[in-house]
């Protein structure tokens, strides 16, 4: 069996097209790779914002915790305010009408 012949010339003449093409390959692998970091970076900064989302509703969580006794006792006291201030405008009344203390409304 014999081999077939090669035209060198013709080989020769694709060389510099083999060239560009190794050229604008290497220019898509470097772009590549930067587009690969940049989404790294991206994503990073998105891992970033999660961790720190998630630090600031798990505070939240805490503060509504710590609220729900004192918003508990508050209501607890919110008739005993409205019989204070019922109190305390009666007695704004009364003075009101003392003479000499008529002042003390201003």
């Amino acid at each position: 069996m014999r081999l077939p012949v090669v035209d060198v010339r013709g080989l020769l003449a694709v060389v510099p097209q083999m060239l560009g093409l190794l050229d604008e390959v290497e220019a898509l692998i470097a772009r590549t790779e930067l587009t690969r970091q940049a989404a790294a970076d991206q994503i990073e900064r998105i891992d970033r914002t999660r961790r720190e989302a998630d630090a600031v509703i798990a505070r939240i969580e805490a503060l509504v915790g710590e609220a729900e006794p004192v918003v508990g006792t508050v209501q607890g006291l919110a008739p005993d305010v409205h019989e204070i201030l019922s109190a305390v405008t009666g007695l704004t009344d009364a003075l009101s009408h003392v003479p000499g203390l008529g002042r003390l409304k201003d």
